[in-house]
């Protein structure tokens, strides 16, 4: 493939992989509260994988910064109450 159309390709791709965790983001607004259990299990995932993407690319210390602050800010979100929603009738 010519270098020019990699980048083209990498450039959908990264578009891609964010509009995919922008899916993942309107699922869980729509769902709302009642599906914590899945929600945890996919930013496992995500977060593990980031992680370990981050160690694997020679990291570490980044890979360790990522996960404390991906499990710190999980904890706090699971703690803080989210405010009342109204939905639309």
């Amino acid at each position: 493939m010519p270098g020019g159309m990699r980048g083209v390709v990498l450039t959908v791709r990264f578009m891609l992989e964010l509009a995919m965790l922008t899916a993942f983001v309107a699922w869980g607004v729509h769902v709302g509260e009642g599906v914590w259990g899945i929600r945890l299990a996919i930013e496992f995932v995500l977060f593990g994988a980031a992680t370990l993407a981050l160690a694997a690319a020679d990291q570490p210390a980044l890979a360790v910064i990522f996960a404390v602050l991906a499990v710190v800010t999980s904890l706090m979100n699971a703690a803080v109450p989210a405010p009342p929603r109204s939905r639309p009738s």
